[in-house]
C-alpha cells in the first residue's frame, strides 16, 4: 500500500485537477475500508443486542448488506477508471 507524507506533496507540481484527484482518491479508498470496519461493528452489535426481534435482525442484517455493497462499488470504481486508464494509455499517476 502507497503511504502518503503530506509534507512531501508540492502545491507547484499540481498542475491540473486530474492530479489533485488521484492525491484525494489515496484518502478516500482507505477511508472507505475504515467506515466499512465501523459499519460491519455497528451492524453486529445491533444483531447481538436484537432480542430476536424479526424488525432488529433485518436492520442489522440491511446495515451489513448496505456497507458491503457500498464498499464493492468503491473498488468497482477504482478498477473502472484504472482499466479506463490502461486503454486510453493514460500514465499510472499513483492510482
Amino acid at each position: 500500500m502507497t503511504t502518503i507524507n503530506l509534507t512531501e506533496i508540492d502545491p507547484t507540481e499540481l498542475d491540473g485537477l486530474g492530479k489533485l484527484i488521484n492525491i484525494l482518491l489515496k484518502f478516500v479508498y482507505p477511508f472507505g475500508g475504515i467506515i466499512l470496519f465501523f459499519m460491519i461493528v455497528w451492524a453486529g452489535f445491533d444483531y447481538f443486542f436484537s432480542e430476536g426481534k424479526p424488525e432488529k435482525l433485518s436492520n442489522a442484517k440491511g446495515k451489513i448488506t448496505y456497507a458491503i455493497i457500498g464498499y464493492t462499488l468503491l473498488i468497482l470504481s477504482f478498477l473502472i477508471v484504472k482499466l479506463i486508464a490502461s486503454i486510453i494509455g493514460l500514465d499510472d499517476q499513483g492510482l
